[in-house]
């Protein structure tokens, strides 16, 4: 709906005139953001092929990196 319409003096050197309103629109409001992933679209041989490339038993080896027992529940904390 159109509320509060006015014509408005020429714009520039044209001889037509600015218009101004207001564009109320209803909407319902949304308690929850959902999120719906395409993962159709994956690129998955990539993703496996930058997997291999990790050093994963260097990259949890507790006597080279102390904080790999954090690193690890943090790591499993957030699988998929």
């Amino acid at each position: 709906m159109v509320d509060d319409l006015k014509v408005l003096e020429h714009f520039s050197l044209s001889d037509h005139n600015m218009v101004e309103f207001n564009f109320m629109l209803k909407s319902k409001s949304c308690d929850k953001l959902i999120y719906n992933y395409n993962f159709r679209r994956g690129n998955y041989e990539q993703i496996n092929n930058n997997l291999h490339e990790v050093h994963w038993l260097e990259l949890f080896d507790l006597t080279t990196r102390p904080l790999t027992p954090v690193v690890y529940v943090v790591f499993s904390l957030y699988r998929v």
